[in-house]
C-alpha cells in the first residue's frame, strides 16, 4: 500500500498541469496540496515500502525494488512512449499477485494468470482513461501518449479486444 501511494503521488506531482484541466478537483490543482508537498510526501513512502520490502524473502524484495523504480520513472521515462506507460502501469498492476507470490514463498506459476488478468485489463483502463485525458490541454510532448497523439478514434478499437 506504501508503494502505490507513493505512485499516485508522484504521479498527481508530474501530472499537476494536465489535472488542472482534466481532474481539477484533485488536491494539487485545488490547492489542498502543494506540488513540493506531494512530492515529499511520495519520497517518505517510498522510503516506508522500501523498509516493509526488506524483511520479505529476496525475490519478493526484488519484484518490489523493480516495481518502485519502475513507479519513479514512469511519467518522466515511460508516459510519452507509444504503449509502453500504458504496458508498465499493467505490468505493475499485475504484478501485485506477483509480489504476493512472492512474499509467502508460494508457486508464483500459480499466481501467473491472476497477474495476467489484472495486467490486461489494467492495459484496457489505462487506454480507456487516456482516451479521455485527449478532450484536455495537449500536454507537453514527454507525456504525449500513443493514445492521445492518434486520438479516440484510433484508442478505442485498441482496447476492444482485450475488454
Amino acid at each position: 500500500m506504501l508503494a502505490t501511494a507513493a505512485g499516485n503521488a508522484i504521479n498527481d506531482y508530474f501530472d499537476r498541469e494536465i489535472d488542472r484541466v482534466n481532474a481539477p478537483d484533485r488536491p494539487i490543482p485545488r490547492g489542498v496540496v502543494s506540488p513540493r508537498r506531494a512530492l515529499w510526501f511520495s519520497a517518505a513512502l517510498f522510503l516506508g515500502a522500501v523498509g516493509a520490502a526488506l524483511v520479505l524473502p529476496l525475490l519478493a524484495v526484488a519484484i518490489a525494488v523493480v516495481n518502485l523504480l519502475a513507479l519513479i520513472a514512469y511519467t518522466e521515462v515511460f508516459k510519452g512512449l507509444p504503449g509502453v506507460g500504458n504496458l508498465l502501469v499493467a505490468y505493475l498492476g499485475g504484478s501485485t499477485f506477483l509480489f504476493g507470490g512472492a512474499a509467502v514463498r508460494g508457486d508464483l506459476a500459480t499466481v501467473a494468470t491472476l497477474a495476467a488478468l489484472a495486467a490486461l485489463s489494467t492495459f484496457t483502463r489505462e487506454v480507456i482513461k487516456d482516451v479521455e485525458d485527449v478532450a484536455g490541454p495537449s500536454p507537453p510532448a514527454p507525456h504525449r501518449t500513443c493514445w492521445g497523439r492518434s486520438g479516440s478514434r484510433t484508442s478505442r478499437p485498441s482496447s476492444r479486444p482485450i475488454w
